[in-house]
């Protein structure tokens, strides 16, 4: 089970470009619940975050080089799971409203990953829910 993105109004000014940012969340949403399902099973405390962004965003190439990608990859959109550091590190959301968005809720093995996207006209809030077999592996 997924949970719906964030209903609040983010800050992208025209309704196309919230309508397609809550797309591509959606679009993304289990690739990245499964991705934060196996890391959280090699990596029992990492804090992680779903991350997309557009080729073109503002933030793409410091989340290029803080993730180690070539150059050569300005040329795609990046969907994964990342470390909550670099997230904060590059948005600066420390202290905001977004920033309790990023909360790694747990519940025994059920887990909720903040997901952000980030295109070149603003960002955008959303969770999956994943689970963590912790007496496997």
């Amino acid at each position: 089970m997924s949970l719906p993105s964030s209903p609040v109004p983010s800050s992208f000014d025209e309704f196309e470009h919230q309508q397609d940012s809550f797309d591509r969340i959606v679009r993304h949403r289990q690739t990245l619940a499964d991705e934060a399902a196996r890391v959280a099973k090699e990596h029992p405390g990492a804090r992680i975050v779903g991350l997309i962004f557009e080729k073109d965003a503002p933030e793409a190439a410091e989340f290029r080089r803080a993730l180690g990608m070539a150059d050569g990859g300005s040329q795609l959109d990046f969907v994964g799971v990342v470390p909550r550091q670099i997230v904060l590190g590059i948005v600066g959301l420390d202290g905001s409203e977004e920033f309790d968005a990023m909360r790694d809720d747990t519940n025994g093995d059920l887990r909720r990953l903040p997901i952000l996207f980030v295109a070149t006209t603003g960002f955008r809030w959303g969770r999956a829910e994943y689970r963590v077999d912790a007496r496997s592996g």
